[in-house]
C-alpha cells in the first residue's frame, strides 16, 4: 500500500455498503469491509434454508430497483457473473373469480388488458415510465431544491402525494384495476389511505413497464457476488464473520460509512458522535416488520389462474378494500385475519434454483414490529385461497419470525425489511436532516435508513418566508413606512428621525425594534424550555402564537380609516405595530429552530450577504480542497462546494420567497384592507394541522466532535 494512501472502513456488506465501497476504491482509497455474517450480503444473500439442493433468497428474489438504479448501470457487473431474467409478466394479483390483474412489461398491452381503465392507466404511469431515466436519478437520492426535471418531479407530487384509496377511487372504475393498483401500494408498508401511499404505486407500475421486475440468475447472491468481485478488482477486501462492535477496534482510517440502521450506529460510534445528533438517532421510529415463510415444492404453485405463472411475483389480497383492511390492522398493531402476501417464485424462471422438476417460493405479509404471533396458517390459507393444492406441494418450510429475520440479520430491527418507517413523517428525512453525514466529519450513514428521501424543513423555511414579506409589505402600508419584519429597514429610520431630532416618530421603528427582539427572545426562551422538558410539537405552539397575533391585527380594522391608522401616536397604533412585529419575531425564531439551514426569513439583507459569500465559496473552492475531498463527495453527496451551492441556491429561494410574498401581500390589501391577514393565518394554520402528522421541530445539533 503507498505511504500516503488514505484508508476506508465499511460497516456491513449489504449492497448499499458494497456499492459505497466500490466509490472509495474508485477514487483509489483502501477499502476493508467487515460482515458479521458468514456470508456477505445482508438481505441480499441466497441461502439452502430447506432441503438439500434448494435455494432460497433471504430477502428480496425480486429486484427492479436494482436493474433500474443509475449507479448499477455504470458497473461492469455482467462481467462477474451477473446474468437477469425477465419473467414474461413482472406482476399476477390473483381474484377469488378465478382470474387474475396481470401487469404486463409492455404499457400498450396492460392498457388492452384493463379495459375501461386502460386510458387512465397510460395518463397516470405512461409520462414516468416513458421518462425513467430522467426520473430515477431524481428519486434514488434525497430530493434536490432545484431537480434537473422539475415538471416531472413536480408532477410524481402532485400525482403521488394522495393516499393510494383516494387515487384508486379518482383514477379508476374497475374494481379489478383497484386491487392491482392497491397491490403495488402495499409496497409502502403504511396503511392505504395514508397520504404518499399513491406514489409507491406509481414508481412500482412505472418501473414494471420500463425496465420490468427481474430475477438475478441463482439469486439474489449473484448481485452480491458481482459487487465483490468487482471490488476485489480495485483492491478492496471483504472481511468475513467480522462483527464490528466500536469502530475504535478498526484502526486508524480516514472514512468511515456505516451500512447499519441508526439502533447499530449509536452502539457502534456512540462515543464519537455529538449528544444531539444521539438524541435524533434515538428519535429514529422504525417500521412495521414481516413473517416470512421459504418453499420446497414438489411442483409449480397451482395456481386457479394459470396465468399466474408468467409472473415471479404474485399479490395475494383479493380486492382493494381486503388489502387496505390488512394493511390498516397492521398499521395500528392488530393481526389482519387476511393478511395481504407477498409471494415469489422464481424457479419457474431459473431451473438453478431447484433440483430438476422441483420449486422454490417464499412468502410473507406484514406484521407489527417485533409481532410474536404465528402468522404461519394464515399465510397459507390465503394462498389455498388462490391455489387449491398448494400444502400438497410443500416438501419442506422454513418460517422466519420477525425476531428470527433479525437474528439473521441485524438490520431487520423487529423485522423491519425498510430499514425504517416510510411514513409522512419520516419518508423526507432519514435518518436525520443530515441524510448520510452524521456530527463526527469522518463517519457516514449508507444503509436503508437513508435516502431515496428528501427535505421538509426548507419548504417550511420558504413558505414561511413569502408569510414574512406578505406580513411587511401590509404592515408597512398600514402602519406608515414601518416594517414589522425587516428590522435593517427600521434601524435606517432610527438613524433617520435622530439625525433631523424627530422625537415624536422615533418611537415608532423602535417600538418594532423592540417588540421584535421580545418576541424573538421569549419564542427562543420557550423553545429551549420545551426542549429540557421533552414537550413536543412547540413548533405548533409558536406558530399559533403568530396566528393569533395577526389575526387580531386584521380584527382592528374598526380602529382604522380605510386600512389606515388615523393617530400615529396614539396608543393603538403602537399595540398594532408592536403585534405584528412580536408575531415577526415569534417566526424567525421559530424558524433558527426547525430550519434545514440557518435561515432568517425576516433578515433579508443579512440573507442576500450570506448569499453572496455562499456562491463565492462555491466559485472558488480551491483545487486541493477538492481533491481531497473527491474520495467521499459521491457517497456523501455534499461534499462542501456542493454544500455551498445547495445553501446558495436556498438563499436565494428565500430572497425570492420574501419579494413575492411581499407583492402579493400589497396586491390582496388593495382589496381585502386589513383582512388580507387571514390569509398568512390560514397558511400559518395549514403548517400546525401538518405538525400534527409529520413533525417540522428539528432540535439543533450545537455540539459537533472531530
Amino acid at each position: 500500500m503507498p505511504a500516503l494512501q488514505r484508508r476506508a472502513v465499511v460497516i456491513g456488506s449489504g449492497p448499499n455498503g458494497l456499492a459505497a465501497a466500490i466509490v472509495l476504491a474508485q477514487a483509489g482509497l483502501q477499502v476493508d469491509v467487515y460482515e458479521a455474517e458468514p456470508q456477505p450480503g445482508g438481505a441480499a444473500r441466497t441461502l439452502p434454508l430447506t432441503l438439500p439442493g434448494f435455494l432460497h433468497d433471504f430477502g428480496s428474489a425480486v429486484h427492479p430497483m436494482a436493474l433500474a438504479s443509475p449507479f448499477f448501470s455504470t458497473l461492469p457487473l455482467s462481467d462477474y457473473g451477473l446474468e437477469w431474467i425477465q419473467p414474461p409478466a413482472p406482476l399476477a394479483h390473483p381474484l377469488d373469480d378465478g382470474t387474475a390483474v396481470i401487469l404486463e412489461r409492455d404499457l400498450g398491452a396492460t392498457e388492452a388488458a384493463l379495459g375501461e381503465d386502460g386510458k387512465q392507466w397510460r395518463r397516470l404511469f405512461g409520462p414516468f415510465a416513458e421518462h425513467w431515466t430522467e426520473l430515477a436519478p431524481e428519486i434514488l437520492r434525497p430530493v434536490a431544491l432545484f431537480p434537473r426535471h422539475p415538471f416531472l418531479l413536480a408532477r410524481l407530487g402532485l400525482l403521488g402525494f394522495p393516499s393510494a384509496t383516494a387515487a384508486a377511487g379518482f383514477w379508476f372504475k374497475n374494481a379489478r384495476t383497484k386491487a392491482l393498483f392497491s397491490g403495488l401500494a402495499a409496497h409502502s408498508v403504511l396503511a392505504l389511505d395514508e397520504p404518499l401511499t399513491a406514489a409507491f404505486s406509481i414508481i412500482f407500475a412505472a418501473t414494471a413497464h420500463a425496465v420490468g421486475w427481474p430475477i438475478p440468475r441463482g439469486g439474489a447472491r449473484s448481485i452480491t457476488t458481482a459487487l465483490c468481485g468487482y471490488l476485489a478488482s480495485l483492491g478492496g477486501k471483504v472481511h468475513l464473520s467480522t462483527r464490528v462492535e466500536n469502530l475504535a477496534s478498526l484502526g486508524p482510517f480516514d472514512v468511515a460509512l456505516c451500512d447499519v440502521t441508526p439502533q447499530q450506529l449509536l452502539r457502534i460510534a456512540g462515543d464519537r458522535l455529538s449528544s444531539g445528533y444521539q438524541h435524533q438517532l434515538e428519535k429514529y421510529r422504525y417500521g412495521p416488520g414481516v413473517f416470512k415463510v421459504d418453499y420446497a415444492l414438489s411442483d409449480p404453485i397451482p395456481w386457479k389462474a394459470t396465468e399466474c405463472g408468467r409472473a415471479a411475483t404474485a399479490h395475494l389480497g383479493g380486492t382493494i378494500e381486503e388489502v387496505a383492511a390488512s394493511e390498516d390492522a397492521m398499521r395500528h398493531g392488530r393481526i389482519a385475519e387476511r393478511p395481504f402476501v407477498l409471494l415469489a417464485q422464481p424457479s419457474l424462471f431459473d431451473s438453478s434454483r431447484a433440483p430438476a422438476g422441483r420449486h422454490v417460493a417464499w412468502a410473507y405479509c406484514h406484521v407489527p414490529n417485533g409481532c410474536e404471533v404465528d402468522m404461519l396458517p394464515r399465510i397459507e390459507a390465503q394462498i389455498e385461497r388462490f391455489a387449491p393444492g398448494f400444502r400438497d406441494c410443500v416438501l419442506q418450510r422454513r418460517v422466519f419470525s420477525p425476531a428470527a429475520l433479525e437474528a439473521m440479520d441485524a438490520n431487520l430491527i423487529g423485522g423491519d425489511i425498510g430499514g425504517g418507517a416510510a411514513d409522512l413523517r419520516q419518508f423526507l428525512f432519514r435518518p436525520t436532516r443530515k441524510y448520510y453525514a452524521t456530527s463526527a466529519k469522518d463517519i457516514y450513514i449508507c444503509s436503508s435508513s437513508t435516502p431515496p428521501g428528501g427535505g421538509v424543513h426548507g419548504m417550511v423555511a420558504l413558505a414561511l418566508t413569502a408569510v414574512g414579506g406578505y406580513v411587511d409589505a401590509v404592515g408597512y402600508v398600514a402602519l406608515f413606512e414601518v416594517f414589522t419584519a425587516n428590522m435593517s429597514g427600521n434601524s435606517v429610520h432610527v438613524g433617520m428621525y435622530l439625525g433631523r431630532q424627530d422625537w415624536p416618530n422615533l418611537l415608532r421603528p423602535l417600538c418594532a425594534i423592540v417588540s421584535y427582539i421580545v418576541g424573538m427572545t421569549l419564542t427562543r426562551i420557550a423553545v429551549q424550555i420545551a426542549g429540557r422538558r421533552g414537550v413536543k410539537r412547540i413548533a405548533s405552539f409558536t406558530l399559533a402564537v403568530e396566528a393569533l397575533l395577526l389575526a387580531l391585527f386584521a380584527c382592528a380594522t374598526p380602529a382604522m380609516h380605510l386600512g389606515q391608522i388615523v393617530d400615529l401616536h396614539s396608543p393603538i397604533y403602537f399595540t398594532l405595530v408592536a403585534l405584528l412585529a412580536f408575531a415577526m419575531g415569534v417566526q424567525t425564531a421559530t424558524l433558527t429552530h426547525i430550519g434545514a439551514l440557518t435561515i432568517y426569513t425576516t433578515f433579508v439583507t443579512g440573507t442576500l450577504t450570506k448569499l453572496t459569500e455562499s456562491f463565492t465559496r462555491a466559485l472558488f473552492w480551491s483545487y486541493d480542497q477538492l481533491r481531497e475531498l473527491k474520495r467521499i463527495s459521491h457517497v456523501v453527496r455534499l461534499a462542501p462546494k456542493q454544500r455551498d451551492v445547495r445553501e446558495g441556491a436556498m438563499l436565494a429561494s428565500t430572497w425570492t420567497c420574501y419579494v413575492a410574498g411581499a407583492a402579493i401581500g400589497i396586491v390582496v390589501k388593495q382589496r381585502w384592507e386589513l383582512r388580507a391577514l387571514y390569509l398568512p393565518v390560514a397558511v400559518l394554520m395549514v403548517f400546525i394541522v401538518v405538525d400534527q402528522f409529520r413533525p417540522i421541530d428539528v432540535e439543533e445539533e450545537r455540539h459537533q466532535t472531530g
